[in-house]
């Protein structure tokens, strides 16, 4: 058979359909493209979050080991000071007022202290939770143009690339920057029609 003969204009159906399907494949080889660098970025987002949480949980627990020093030694000052005999002169009475005031001005410090570091880590749990929401709202999103280009893809040559299913396809793209990220998987060549999202 002689190959169909094609005007020189370009507007042949074939080769308007060619070209439409070569468009399609573009816009979603681009989009995998995009999904997987901002899969990337929130994946480094939540690891730093994840880091400064353990860092900030250490930072804890030290002031609390701090702030236990603290009041058992205020604690053995209260005991000294009550089992002091009352014919101790009143300077000695006053200095040992003065080192259970200054200890009690450090206590209170850490304290605060310790409030600072909890209300940072809570800060920094939320915003680990919220980026956990957004990476599941990623994944679903992503496994819905998955299946829509895997339903594309299998349909018969005369549908697969009409005016409809391109405007779908651009459609997507508009709404890249609502979409977060996939599975790294995504970029292999082999697996163009629909990756696994885990």
């Amino acid at each position: 058979m002689q190959p169909r003969a094609v005007d020189a204009t370009g507007s042949g159906q074939p080769n308007g359909r060619m070209q439409v399907g070569e468009s399609n494949e573009n816009v979603v080889d681009t989009l995998r493209r995009r999904y997987v660098q901002a899969e990337l970025q929130l994946r480094e987002c939540e690891d730093r979050f994840r880091r400064d949480c353990a860092r900030q949980e250490q930072e804890l627990e030290l002031i609390q080991m701090e702030n236990n020093k603290l009041k058992q030694k205020i604690e053995e000052i209260r005991m000294a000071e009550s089992s002091v005999d009352r014919s101790v002169p009143t300077q000695l009475c006053a200095s040992v007022g003065d080192i259970g005031d200054g200890d009690s001005k450090l206590l209170k410090a850490s304290s605060q202290k310790y409030r600072w570091a909890r209300e940072a880590v809570d800060k920094a749990r939320g915003d680990l939770v919220e980026y956990e929401s957004r990476l599941a709202a990623a994944r679903e999103r992503c496994k819905e143009l998955r299946n829509k280009h895997g339903s594309m893809s299998m349909r018969p040559m005369h549908l697969r690339n009409t005016p409809t299913e391109f405007v779908v396809v651009r459609s997507y793209k508009l709404r890249l920057p609502e979409l977060n990220f996939v599975d790294s998987s995504c970029t292999s060549p082999q697996r163009r029609s629909g990756c696994p999202i885990s």
